[in-house]
């Protein structure tokens, strides 16, 4: 029965695999049956040799994979001891993954910016523990679309590279989030940037997908951040990336603020106010996107309008009043939105007022005003926050009576006030001190360090720079 079952050469092996492998047969019995036939002695010989070498062969496979890893992270590793930046990496064209190897004892960098062949077979980035910063080019990597971590200096499970900001001191330059590569996106992958606060020069290089989603929190961009992908070669007036504003293509622009920009973030060393010369705004509510824009000016001039016949204009009345709008211009002006008068507020010399029975109360001003400042004709409260540091002088016309509790003004190059009124209005004793540094001890003064206060034709000069019971001695010669 069993020589029958083995008839076939071809049979006899696959017969013989079968029952070994189901148990009903043992090698050594079939070795035992088979030792008085010669030729199927040698046949079975054969079908065991054939099982070794193919159990050797897998065994050296691995051994050989696992010594080559070995290898790899042993040469790579090798320049830890001399110099904490490695420079190449051991990879084959085949390879899929690029492990990049750590230490969790020592602080090691990767810099591999220099290097000139491309991978596109790599999908997959592994990072090792101890591995604090990395830098590379999105061409070299295309298609790398995982990203798994160890260090807890970049984001694991990200589908682009993002480090992040802990408390090793090692990444002093980046906080929160920062974009380093996308690699080469296509143009249909959707790019998140939850959570991302800034974004680094070239991490975009190479990605052409233009659909953008979650910035938020977006902070900051580095100067060549859209360098070489889809966003850089776009020519339209306003440069979008998701539903923020990033960059304006063209001079003396003019354009509308409207709810779709939630947010307004330009490029580090885009200046925008050289380049937009007026923003129209038919929703002073919007204003809040220019927030971040206090350390320079967003445009030239802001054009407020609001609508009479709505309760925009009383709404826009108490934020003039209480100093809330964000205007990061040098000028602003007000106009009606329809054919209707505007009755309760009002916009003379770059200045915002409210209207209390044909006398003014001024507020809101342009957070970068310039030269000489004039308060209106028929003012008669002062409120306004004037915070430039450009204005070089001030005029309160006769018909002010005080500066409310609600005024401040910024007067570190102001030379020159001019009072009008009989008697010094309240509230002005305080005011002046907002021009006066204290200095502990007196301190010699220059010509250009005196403020000449000039008030119904005598005029009284006091030092810019004084001590506080010098200060205190010539606010009381003023009052």
């Amino acid at each position: 029965m069993r020589n029958a079952l083995f008839s076939c050469l071809t049979a006899k092996r696959k017969q013989y695999r079968f029952f070994v492998g189901c148990g009903f047969l043992r090698e050594t019995k079939m070795k035992k049956n088979y030792a008085n036939d010669g030729n199927e002695k040698n046949e079975m010989n054969s079908i065991e040799t054939e099982i070794d070498t193919t159990k050797k062969d897998k065994k050296k496979k691995d051994k050989k994979k696992k010594d080559k890893k070995g290898k790899k992270k042993k040469a790579q590793l090798a320049a830890i001891d001399t110099n904490t930046i490695l420079t190449d990496v051991m990879l084959a064209e085949s390879d899929t993954v690029l492990t990049l190897f750590g230490q969790s004892n020592a602080v090691v960098e990767y810099d591999l910016t220099n290097m000139e062949k491309i991978f596109p077979n790599v999908t997959t980035l592994k990072i090792e523990d101890g591995i604090v910063k990395i830098r590379m080019k999105n061409r070299t990597f295309p298609n790398i679309c995982k990203v798994i971590s160890e260090s807890e200096h970049f984001e694991n499970g990200s589908t682009m590279l993002i480090s992040v900001n802990t408390d090793a001191g090692y990444e002093e330059e980046y906080y929160g989030r920062t974009l380093l590569n996308t690699f080469c996106k296509p143009s249909d992958y959707i790019l998140d940037f939850k959570d991302v606060n800034r974004i680094s020069g070239m991490a975009l290089d190479g990605c052409m997908a233009y659909q953008v989603i979650n910035t938020e929190r977006l902070e900051s961009l580095d100067k060549d951040a859209l360098a070489g992908s889809y966003f850089e070669s776009l020519e339209d007036t306003l440069v979008i990336f998701g539903d923020c504003l990033v960059r304006v293509n063209g001079k003396d622009i003019s354009f509308e603020l409207t709810d779709s920009i939630k947010r307004i973030v330009m490029i580090d060393g885009f200046d925008s106010a050289d380049y937009i010369k007026e923003l129209i705004v038919k929703d002073f509510r919007l204003l809040h996107v220019l927030r971040n824009f206090s350390d320079k000016p967003f445009c030239e001039t802001i054009h407020l309008y609001v609508d009479a016949k709505t309760r925009d204009e009383a709404e826009l009345e108490k934020a003039i009043e209480k100093n809330k709008l964000e205007l990061s211009c040098k000028h602003v002006l007000l106009s009606p939105s329809n054919n209707e008068e505007l009755t309760r507020v009002g916009c003379e010399d770059d200045i915002l007022y409210q209207t209390n029975r044909g006398m003014l109360i001024t507020g809101s001003a342009p957070w970068f005003l310039q030269g000489n400042v004039t308060f209106p004709g028929k003012t008669w409260l002062i409120g306004t926050k004037l915070i430039s540091n450009d204005i070089e002088s001030i005029c309160i016309p006769k018909s002010v009576e005080a500066f409310t509790t609600d005024a401040s003004i910024s007067g570190h190059k102001v030379s020159s006030i001019i009072c009008e009124t009989p008697t010094f209005p309240n509230g002005f004793s305080e005011t002046i001190r907002e021009f006066i540094t204290i200095v502990p001890c007196e301190v010699e003064i220059t010509e250009d360090d005196w403020i000449s206060i000039d008030h119904c034709g005598k005029k009284n000069m006091i030092p810019r720079y004084m001590t506080e019971a010098q200060c205190v001695e010539y606010i009381c010669e003023l009052s």
